[in-house]
């Protein structure tokens, strides 16, 4: 269960606003390598997702972390996601990621 003590009102009314547009380098995903993103969750509370190739996605305390048979497939093109603020108790939480079939190239905004 997520620490809901640690919630702004803001984060606690569940409202899509944001002042922050932060581009991450945009990479190209493996079938064979599992790489990750760290998200302070005190900073970012939705990140765009963009990709040509489906992707298998977690969310994990630890970076490059993903247990294949346990992780949601995201299907191309643009997604919105929330960050879960129940994986680690204020700070950094790794949104992880893996190519499902082929090369997938990945971009990510952090809002």
């Amino acid at each position: 269960m997520a620490n809901q003590d640690l919630l702004t009102v803001k984060a606690a009314l569940n409202t899509d606003t944001s002042g922050k547009w932060d581009e991450q380098t945009a990479v190209s995903v493996t079938t064979s390598t599992v790489a990750s993103t760290a998200i302070n969750t005190k900073t970012y509370q939705t990140i765009g997702v963009h990709t040509d190739g489906e992707l298998y996605i977690s969310w994990n305390s630890a970076a490059d972390t993903l247990d294949d048979a346990k992780a949601l497939k995201l299907a191309q093109g643009l997604t919105f996601i929330k960050v879960p603020l129940g994986v680690v108790a204020g700070g950094t939480v790794y949104f992880a990621y893996k190519a499902v079939t082929a090369t997938v190239n990945l971009r990510i905004v952090l809002m």
